[in-house]
């Protein structure tokens, strides 16, 4: 049985092409962090983690420690013991966990890559005073899905997101 001989974490900063405007920041970069664990078979696999400060109980550089430390105990395991190994992690750091599962799993030969398009989702906020442009705007760069952010009164959000539903072209969902 293969065991993992070593594992690789890739940092990448990617600035974002506009600003993502939360309620509680306005993020202009993320933090990608890229497990790559190498087995003695050949076997390789890659789990990606994109921590998003202020969404869970982990920020950006407790995923890393976290992602460094369940690493240390992975080298020389076999398949089924780093499942069990990191599995045992998942309460304690679940985005950190979820990036190495990933990554096992890829290794698995129940993983069979499947190539397909997936439509990418834009956002808009309801307390937008352009929602109503953005949206056309979305439709013709070729968005098929808008999320709409809910902000702060939920009944009053809520009437704005009907308004936007019955306007938007008929490409969006």
């Amino acid at each position: 049985m293969a065991r993992i001989n070593s594992i690789v974490v890739h940092h990448f900063r990617v600035p974002l092409l506009r600003p993502y405007v939360l309620s509680f920041a306005t993020i202009t970069e993320l933090d990608s962090y890229v497990v790559e664990l190498l087995f003695s078979n050949g076997a390789h696999g890659f789990g990606e983690i994109v921590p998003l400060d202020g969404y869970f109980l982990e920020n950006s550089q407790d995923v890393l420690d976290n992602i460094i430390t369940i690493s240390s105990g992975l080298v020389g395991l076999e398949i089924d013991e780093a499942f069990d190994y990191t599995r045992a992690w998942l309460s304690q750091s679940a985005m950190a966990s979820s990036a190495v599962l990933t990554a096992l799993e890829m290794t698995t030969e129940e993983h069979v890559p499947v190539r397909m398009a997936v439509p990418v989702v834009g956002i808009i906020s309801v307390d937008d005073r352009r929602a109503s442009e953005k949206i056309f705007t979305m439709a013709e760069l070729g968005y098929e899905t808008i999320k709409v952010k809910i902000c702060r009164n939920a009944a009053i959000d809520i009437e704005k997101t009907l308004n936007l539903m019955k306007m938007r072209p008929s490409n969006i969902r």
